[in-house]
This record gives C-alpha cells, structure tokens and sequence, in this order.
C-alpha cells in the first residue's frame, strides 16, 4: 500500500506507475488529472513544439530516419547535452561536446578521432539492423573494421573471426536443400 500524494487516499502499489525503478508519487488517476490539466494549460508550447517537429521534418528522409534523428536530439537536449538558443535552434552549451557519454567512451576505447567516428554507419553492415549497435575491431591489431548489431558481433565472435569457418558454414547451408540462395 502507498498514498497518493495528490489525493492522499491509500492505494494498492498497482495503482501507481513505476518510474526508475521507483513508484510514482502520485496514482495513475491523478496523474491522468494531471496531465489532461497540463495540456490544457500549456496548450501553445505543446503546439509550438509540435509545429518545430513539422518544420524538422524534411521529405528526402525516410520517415524511421527522421524519427531516429528527431529522437536523438531530443534524448540530447533531455540529457543536457543541447539547449535551445534565441532563435529556437539547438545549440551545445558550454563546455559540452554533440556526443553522449557512452559515445566519447567508444571513441577513447578505440582511438577514433571525432570525424572517424561520424563515418562510421549507424546501421549493422551485415544484417541492416538499427537497434544495438557494436563497434567491430580486429582483436590482434586494434583496428576498427566497422559497425554491427549486437547479433552479427556475437556470430562472428563464435567463428573466432575466421572468415574459413564462416565459408564452411555458409557452404553447409547452402548443400542442405531446403536453404535458397
């Protein structure tokens, strides 16, 4: 049990949203009070924000592009990292760099300069997945080969980077008859 500090009534924990690992301070009625309050109040800025994503949004990108894009900066600016200026474009604040944490870690794990960074693709180079992306290097030299999910890094781990392993391994696919190429 748990009381709303909204309502201060004396609720099950399941009526209250979990949020970092923490129940919410107020019950999920009230926060539903709540939030329809807040629109209304704030009715121009949600409008405002709504019509910058408009303007954003550019026709030569595919629409996942532009969403990965929108959420990356958006992600940013929420993690402190841009901050609107005058004229409503994102600028860095002082003292900030435009990469996350967890990207400059990346960079300084693999000796990658900023602009090496950039140029790597922000896709798996084997599968085309978006979503959990690796690093790839040569572990006897250090180098950085490219970038793959999660899954292709793992498959290629077991193969020991054996391009020979792998081959024999396509190759018995490929002599079973129900695998087309």
């Amino acid at each position: 049990m748990k009381k709303c500090s909204k309502c201060n009534r004396l609720l099950p924990e399941s009526s209250f949203k979990l949020r970092k690992g923490k129940l919410y301070y107020m019950c999920k009625e009230c926060e539903k009070e709540y939030m329809i309050e807040y629109r209304q109040r704030n009715k121009n800025h949600i409008n405002k924000q709504h019509s910058e994503y408009m303007r954003e949004y550019k026709k030569d990108e595919t629409k996942e592009e532009h969403l990965r894009n929108y959420f990356r900066n958006y992600m940013r600016k929420r993690n402190g990292v841009l901050e609107n200026n005058h004229r409503g474009k994102n600028q860095l604040r002082k003292g900030q760099t435009k990469y996350t944490k967890a990207q400059i870690i990346k960079m300084s794990r693999y000796n990658l300069t900023p602009e090496q960074f950039d140029a790597l693709p922000d896709y798996c180079e084997v599968c085309g997945s978006t979503t959990n992306l690796c690093i790839d290097h040569d572990h006897s030299t250090g180098k950085v080969r490219g970038t793959l999910c999660s899954r292709c890094n793992q498959a290629l781990g077991l193969m020991r980077d054996n391009y020979r392993n792998i081959i024999k391994l396509a190759n018995y696919l490929i002599k079973d008859e129900t695998v087309q190429i």
